[in-house]
């Protein structure tokens, strides 16, 4: 049966999530904001540092492995 309780406590773990999604939200915003502020463009993949996307790949004369171009295979290091 429906009871008075099971409403209200269905009710409340509604509240509960809206809330923390507001509040998710809220926090997504406002580093955006931070972002936009600094002049960074959070969405240019070319802002970000590190390693390129694609490398070249170049077969271990020993093992025959593929390995990035100018980097030692495992083979060697053992």
């Amino acid at each position: 049966m429906i009871s008075v309780l099971k409403v209200l406590f269905t009710i409340g773990v509604i509240i509960v999530v809206y809330l923390g999604f507001k509040y998710r939200w809220r926090l997504n915003d406002m580093s955006r904001a931070a972002a936009r502020m600094a002049g960074v463009d959070i969405k240019a993949p070319e802002a970000r540092s590190g390693p390129p996307a694609v490398q070249d790949l170049v077969p271990c004369r020993k093992c025959g492995a593929y390995v990035a171009a100018g980097t030692v295979c495992s083979c060697e290091k053992a």
